[in-house]
């Protein structure tokens, strides 16, 4: 039954319309990974749902990546990080980049789960 099934060599990971403005270049792609990528001061905003959670990763390689993301914010920039529950509810917390590390603005729906590993790295 298993050499019935195809082999998948590729898949698309973008709506195909934001992928003809890539291919326009209307809109620039970089490759970015958390736990390795620091693009210097490059962005102002920065969206990390679903990704950075506890019950994926570890304190230690979380904290990895908010060094990376931070150092990829401007000074000024927003750094939006939370989780979807299975209930379809959101905890978000959108910080802002000081320059001396992250900032609270607001909370939404009880915040990230990650709060405390921000707070210890990065307040």
């Amino acid at each position: 039954l298993h050499d019935a099934l195809p082999i998948l060599k590729w898949f698309l990971l973008f709506d195909p319309e934001v992928m003809e403005n890539i291919e326009k270049g209307l809109i620039h792609f970089i490759d970015y990974d958390v736990f390795e990528t620091c693009e210097t001061s490059l962005f102002t905003f920065v969206r990390c749902m679903n990704l950075l959670n506890l019950t994926y990763f570890s304190s230690d390689k979380i904290e990895r990546a908010l060094r990376n993301i931070v150092g990829s914010l401007k000074e000024g920039g927003i750094l939006q990080i939370g989780r979807t529950t299975p209930e379809g509810h959101n905890m978000v917390g959108f910080y802002i980049n000081t320059g001396n590390g992250l900032k609270l603005v607001r909370e939404v729906g009880g915040g990230t789960e990650v709060r405390d590993v921000i707070e210890k790295v990065l307040g």
